[in-house]
């Protein structure tokens, strides 16, 4: 009897752990559209598989409507300011600048290239743009320039240059503002 019982319980743990490996087998086995469920694991999964967020807007492809649309600037709807006016070019023979300026109640200021007067030896290009006529060139009517043009009566002369009263240093242009 007692053979009996040993084989009896080595054949119920044999089946018990044959059934625990059955049963592992069988849930892992059992594809999910199959599977019954339970209450927990369902709630679980539906927390879990909620809606996704949306992703940041870096990542959202470029044919989702939040990339189509504009954005409006900070400042949308309010008017475009102009640039400063840096002043122009005026024909001026023989001028002093500083009173030619001020009888236009302007300033006599530097042009863009840094010149407050234009002669033949001091030809700046927005002079040359602003159709300034310069009838006496040293040493071409091409733009050149010497450092700071400026007026002394009516001639127009740079740092370092030759004072010599000739005909390229009178002054043909004025820059006011």
């Amino acid at each position: 009897m007692v053979g009996r019982l040993r084989i009896q319980a080595v054949h119920f743990a044999l089946v018990v752990m044959l059934g625990a490996a059955a049963v592992a087998c069988t849930v892992q086995a059992v594809p999910k559209e199959k599977d019954i469920g339970l209450p927990e694991r369902d709630l679980q999964e539906a927390e879990t598989n909620a809606a996704p967020t949306q992703p940041p807007s870096s990542t959202t492809p470029p044919s989702t409507p939040q990339n189509d649309t504009p954005k409006p600037t900070p400042d949308a709807g309010a008017p475009e300011t102009a640039p400063p006016d840096p002043g122009k070019w005026y024909q001026a023979n023989n001028e002093e600048c500083t009173a030619f300026c001020a009888a236009k109640t302007l300033t006599n200021v530097a042009s863009p290239e840094g010149a407050k007067c234009a002669s033949g030896e001091n030809i700046p290009q927005s002079a040359i743009d602003q159709k300034i006529d310069f009838n006496s060139c040293y040493p071409s009517c091409a733009a050149h320039l010497k450092p700071n043009p400026r007026s002394y009566g009516g001639e127009c002369y740079g740092d370092d240059q030759k004072q010599d009263g000739d005909g390229s240093d009178k002054t043909r242009g004025c820059f006011c503002k």
